[in-house]
């Protein structure tokens, strides 16, 4: 059973979640730390993580920012997700 753990987090702000689930979400979330993007090159944090990539389709955090407003990140990022995929 494979579990998406970005629908996880959008419903487990509203629902209860299963101790499986919760733990799918934390390994999900401590995965994705560790070495931070740009502190080998600084001048990529203004530009890639601020303005975003839009030749390569990618949207910057002020972009992000600016659409979820009162969304959590997991519920937007469940919410672009392909519909074919959900």
């Amino acid at each position: 059973m494979v579990l998406d753990p970005y629908e996880l987090r959008a419903k487990a702000i509203y629902d209860q979640t299963s101790l499986h689930e919760l733990g799918r979400i934390l390994n999900q979330i401590s995965s994705h730390r560790g070495y931070r993007f740009g502190e080998r090159n600084p001048k990529l944090v203004e530009s890639v993580l601020k303005e975003g990539s839009p030749e390569e389709g990618k949207v910057g955090f002020a972009e992000i920012r600016r659409v979820i407003r009162e969304e959590t990140l997991g519920e937007y990022l469940h919410s672009i997700k392909p519909l074919e995929v959900k």
